[in-house]
């Protein structure tokens, strides 16, 4: 369970028409312009009296919260992080941040896997952190409970932005390859420094899909016909694009891959120590919750049949919030007349 902060209506810059969140979402910034989001966020947090601990001490905490973000390491590079939001026993707070790099894999035919990891490192190396081989279990294979693993390749990125810079080539290419919620899209376009789609040119989706289909039409035996000789002559007469086969992991949400990866969930507690980057430790002898203050509400709104609500043309009717489990008021309209 992840709570998003709450954005920001900025009003439109007279020279283009768009919004800053509009400019944000195309890529017309830099990491001068992520860096200060960052910065206005942690003040934010600051107010509410989570303060970042960076010390060595040891903080034990209950987590209720978490939320992607960006911090600077000592070189003054962005990097991705994951904001985790801590109450302690006393009921007082605090936050760490959590630096982890995003990644996703990358597949491709065995005999050309060095071909593409060197490909991948030259033309994405503006991006990509660093490019690694690896084996994992892959459901798609015919006899994976044999305990067969696939060869992939492991494609990790400083920030979420570069990621979603290499992705967004993927996805303008053939949309309908790569599958990604649309509330998580624009939940990283919100975060992140996105090109144009004119500035987009690598067809790469385009080519995983055609190399789908010619992968399931290809025999077993035509594999184990192929010599090395005719696979390295192919491999310098085709394009590199053609032997990239699939794409995984690409539309995992950040905080959620951290979560996973770290086995970091909500409403545990931890010992935390604030250094870089911090620790995390569960504390399963602590059963008892902490004493929270809940606050639940609900939005109705007008809407188009089959369409989501959209804030430009759909009315708000009616707004209720409890909280502790109390009803304590209901605002109608957008004039927001109270009901107590």
């Amino acid at each position: 369970m992840s709570f998003q902060r709450f954005k920001n209506f900025s009003s439109n810059d007279s020279s283009t028409g768009k919004s800053k969140d509009q400019r944000r979402q195309y890529g017309e910034g830099g990491s001068d312009h992520r860096l200060q989001t960052a910065l206005e966020n942690d003040a934010v947090d600051q107010k509410y009296g989570f303060a970042r601990h960076k010390e060595h001490s040891e903080r034990v905490g209950w987590l209720l919260n978490m939320h992607s973000t960006e911090i600077l390491d000592d070189d003054k590079r962005l990097l991705s992080a994951v904001d985790f939001y801590f109450l302690e026993e006393d009921g007082s707070r605090f936050k760490v941040s959590m630096p982890y790099r995003p990644y996703f894999y990358v597949i491709t035919h065995d005999e050309v896997l060095q071909d593409i990891t060197t490909f991948l490192s030259k033309k994405f190396g503006g991006q990509i952190a660093s490019v690694e081989v690896i084996k994992k279990e892959d459901l798609d294979l015919d006899n994976h409970l044999t305990g067969l693993k696939r060869t992939l390749i492991k494609l990790s990125f400083m920030t979420s932005n570069d990621l979603m810079k290499v992705r967004l080539c993927l996805a303008v290419a053939c949309p309908k390859l790569v599958r990604g919620a649309p509330t998580h899209e624009q939940m990283m376009r919100q975060h992140c420094d996105l090109p144009s789609r004119a500035q987009v040119r690598q067809p790469l989706l385009a080519a995983v899909r055609r190399n789908r289909e010619v992968a399931k039409s290809r025999s077993v035996y035509a594999d184990l016909l192929d010599t090395p000789a005719s696979a390295s002559d192919a491999s310098k007469t085709q394009d590199n694009f053609d032997k990239i086969i699939d794409i995984r992991e690409y539309d995992v949400p950040y905080h959620v891959r951290v979560s996973i990866d770290l086995r970091i969930t909500v409403g545990r507690w931890y010992s935390v120590r604030g250094s870089t980057p911090p620790t995390l430790t569960h504390r399963p002898d602590i059963l008892v919750w902490p004493d929270c203050i809940v606050l639940a509400y609900d939005i109705e709104t007008t809407k188009l049949p089959l369409k989501f609500p959209d804030s430009a043309s759909d009315q708000i009717m009616m707004i209720s919030y409890m909280i502790d489990g109390q009803v304590r008021g209901i605002l109608l309209g957008r004039s927001a007349s109270l009901i107590s």
